[in-house]
């Protein structure tokens, strides 16, 4: 009966070993995870869009960009509508911010519908 008990107990330390090693394991996982997920939010989403106005000949409210925010704005055709219309950089979004720049482009008072209305405005 001795032997069950000592079985028992190795077993039970065993099992705690175990899910010590998987919480380790599971904070490690986390923890890398929030690393990628950095590393993910500074390089972006691989696409911008033009949120502002539409402005006829020039830009088109909505269009959508692949690339760096960087990149686009050195782009043939944004560089156009920079030329004469500068507060459209402002304007041109990246991916990863799409979705809270569009409530604050729609939002009055917030910086992003100022410029919007500014860049409507001309």
């Amino acid at each position: 009966m001795a032997e069950v008990i000592t079985e028992e107990t190795a077993a039970e330390e065993q099992s705690g070993a175990a899910e010590q090693e998987n919480a380790a394991t599971e904070q490690e996982n986390a923890a890398a995870e929030r690393k990628s997920g950095a590393k993910k939010k500074k390089s972006g989403a691989g696409f911008c869009m033009y949120i502002g106005p539409s402005i006829t000949g020039v830009i088109q409210n909505g269009t959508v960009y692949s690339g760096s925010r960087a990149a686009v704005l050195k782009s043939a055709a944004v560089k156009i509508a920079l030329d004469k219309y500068p507060s459209v950089a402002e304007l041109i979004v990246d991916g990863t911010e799409l979705p809270e720049a569009l409530q604050k482009v729609k939002t009055a008072g917030t910086e992003l519908h100022k410029k919007y209305r500014a860049v409507g405005k001309r």
